[in-house]
């Protein structure tokens, strides 16, 4: 009794894993690892009760019931962890491609093998150890199947034995994994039963009826995990009641207001600091800009003046003799000559190459004024159209 809630709780949770992981993840196979060692501990409570019961005990009865039914719902966890396995293993070997390297692909395919192994040994573990069970609450016909998957092939004398690898993939081929997946639901609203495939849950088999052992022993495990469930719930609510209760008073409390309060005054007053120096800062780089900026345009006063190597490009400056004199009455300042007038249409011959262009433009002008008046003249007097002149 000490050990089988423990038991219970660790096979619940490593078929919880069981059902959600990746079968290519190292956790997966982690869990499958976990699983078998349990199932070896729930077949040793198992044997150990039926010792203590006269050394023979019938399936589900009342001194094993809950561990066979562990052991029941281990072989259905079991049973659709190898389906995926075989089919992600599948995928894997035909589709090199979904990996960046061969040596990946190769890891992957291999982590999978070892843990379909595991789950080939924990339906190896349930077989040998407690095959009545499985009769019992499996349909026949999968029952038929998993006898011959889980049988060895008979190697003729002299002949080489099967590599492990090869008998874990025939097994994994097997009609027994590929087939019985799907559930039978039974009834509606709260009577309403999902029911696994593979059981006994009084089908037809061979023209004969199946019993309902299998459909029982879900009905009770679902049942039981019903109560857990509640029983969880009915030990966790006080706790968390009381929890939120301790909260609720702490958080009404004068201190409490007062600390908040108080943290209120002390954010303000940040914010208020952080504003000042905001501006402050903003102030400083105002300041240091229009000082680069009036540096910027004196250094390049300098650079691009007249006299300056670096003063090409700019507009060529005229200068003249300043009207003032020194104290030697010397006039020998310069200043700038904003008016001055270079004498380009003082030239002679620019003069009258300008007077000649005139004159031809002007004789142009006229032709085609004479023209325009014999050919309105010719329409006038012909009665034609102007197109037709032209």
């Amino acid at each position: 009794k000490p050990q089988g809630p423990l038991l219970s709780s660790l096979i619940r949770l490593s078929l919880l894993l069981v059902s959600y992981l990746e079968p290519c993840s190292l956790r997966f196979l982690h869990a499958t690892g976990r699983l078998r060692t349990f199932t070896r501990w729930l077949l040793t409570l198992t044997k150990e009760s039926s010792v203590a019961m006269g050394g023979f005990a019938t399936p589900f009865s009342e001194s094993t019931g809950a561990l066979d039914r562990l052991a029941l719902i281990v072989t259905l966890h079991a049973h659709k962890a190898l389906e995926k396995c075989a089919r992600m293993l599948s995928v894997f070997e035909t589709s090199p491609d979904l990996f960046q390297s061969p040596s990946d692909s190769k890891k992957t395919s291999r982590r999978v093998l070892k843990a379909s192994h595991e789950l080939k040994e924990v339906i190896g573990l349930l077989y040998t150890s407690n095959s009545e069970l499985l009769r019992s609450s499996l349909h026949p016909g999968a029952y038929a199947l998993l006898q011959e998957a889980i049988t060895p092939p008979v190697v003729e004398p002299g002949a080489k034995p099967l590599s492990p690898e090869i008998t874990l993939r025939t097994f994994l081929n097997s009609k027994w994994v590929r087939r019985f997946h799907d559930v039978d639901v039974k009834g509606e609203g709260k009577d309403k039963e999902i029911l696994p495939e593979m059981i006994s849950a009084g089908q037809v088999w061979d023209s004969k009826p199946v019993g309902e052992v299998g459909k029982k022993a879900v009905v009770d495990l679902m049942s039981e995990t019903a109560q857990i469930i509640q029983a969880y719930d009915s030990a966790l609510e006080p706790p968390w009641s009381e929890y939120l209760d301790n909260q609720r008073q702490w958080a009404d409390t004068v201190k409490v207001r007062a600390l908040e309060a108080e943290g209120d005054d002390v954010m303000g007053a940040l914010n208020r600091e952080f504003e000042e120096e905001r501006v402050k800062v903003k102030e400083e780089l105002r300041i240091r800009g229009d000082k680069a900026r009036q540096d910027y345009k004196a250094v390049m006063g300098v650079l691009d003046a007249q006299w300056s190597v670096w003063g090409e490009g700019v507009s060529e400056q005229k200068w003249k003799l300043s009207q003032q004199t020194d104290q030697l009455h010397r006039r020998i300042l310069l200043e700038a000559n904003n008016e001055f007038d270079n004498h380009e249409d003082a030239s002679y011959s620019d003069g009258l190459e300008r007077d000649r262009e005139k004159a031809e433009r002007d004789r142009a002008e006229r032709k085609e004024k004479q023209e325009e008046m014999v050919r309105r003249a010719a329409l006038k007097a012909g009665g034609e159209s102007m197109e037709e002149v032209e």
